[in-house]
């Protein structure tokens, strides 16, 4: 019944799932009430393109996938976020699409994108969901502190965050400061926050750190000693693109830089450790946690 468009909600579902798609990919749905297409919800801002969508969704079989490929392959989409102080004067809430919204991603997909371009990331699909790691005092908080206590992460651990088991009690901090959702209702959008404990815990969490080093490992592995090579390297893995002439030269400077500082302090390794440094400063970027 929820499904079919002739005798039951069809329409009305189809709707409902292709403004949800709009809002994962875009930062705000057609419709700025996901979960009230009723009369006390807000009107669509373009209700023939929401119509639209949801008659394909329909035909295309309600293919998500088709959908989500009609969404990344539109104009709106692929649009820049330059921003225009006369379009910004005619219409400054956006609603008529004129750039792109940057949007932060889920924090579920940060930890996720730090396994991956680390070199971490198990794709193991089903089966039991996992626990990570967790501070032991941050265990002894919950209310039955039925959470493993484990010394390391592995790769039993690093699988895609969908997999995580929620504890309402003992939530991950990583997945808390970046706004995941509250385990004890719905969400139908994410609320996006700009704190400082957001950095404080890219810069200072164990797991952080640990990705950090794996990507510096794989660095190694892939370019060798390099230092421009390692660079470049990671700027592609992080940031899916090349740094320009100044990035390189700060770069350069910022390894060189640590380098002495952990040879005064007579740190084993100091070059190595530079460069983990430099993985994890790359990992704190804006541009590797938004979508822009």
């Amino acid at each position: 019944w929820i499904t079919d468009p002739e005798k039951g909600a069809g329409h009305l579902a189809a709707r409902v799932l292709v403004n949800r798609l709009w809002q994962h990919h875009l930062g705000r749905g057609l419709v700025g009430t996901p979960s009230d297409f009723g009369v006390r919800g807000d009107r669509p801002t373009h209700p023939e393109l929401l119509d639209l969508l949801a008659v394909q969704l329909i035909e295309d079989g309600w293919s998500v996938k088709k959908m989500h490929k009609r969404i990344l392959m539109s104009a709106v989409y692929q649009q820049d976020s330059t921003f225009d102080a006369t379009k910004n004067e005619i219409d400054p809430d956006n609603h008529l699409w004129w750039r792109r919204r940057p949007i932060r991603m889920e924090s579920e997909v940060i930890r996720d994108t730090m396994l991956a371009v680390a070199g971490n990331l198990n794709r193991c699909m089903y089966g039991p969901g996992i626990q990570p790691r967790l501070h032991p005092d941050l265990i002894a908080t919950g209310s039955t502190q039925k959470w493993p206590t484990l010394k390391e992460d592995g790769p039993d651990t690093w699988r895609r965050s969908i997999y995580i088991f929620i504890r309402r009690s003992v939530l991950m901090p990583l997945l808390t400061v970046f706004d995941g959702p509250d385990a004890t209702q719905s969400c139908s959008r994410r609320q996006t926050t700009t704190i400082p404990l957001q950095s404080l815990e890219l810069l200072n969490d164990r797991f952080a750190r640990q990705q950090a080093e794996s990507l510096a490992t794989r660095l190694e592995a892939e370019v060798g000693q390099d230092a421009r090579s390692q660079i470049n390297r990671a700027f592609w893995l992080t940031l899916s693109r090349a740094p320009d002439e100044s990035e390189m030269e700060n770069s350069l400077s910022f390894l060189e830089t640590q380098t002495v500082e952990y040879e005064e302090s007579g740190a084993d390794n100091s070059k190595r450790a530079a460069v983990v440094d430099f993985c994890q400063a790359l990992m704190n970027l804006n541009e590797f946690v938004y979508v822009d």
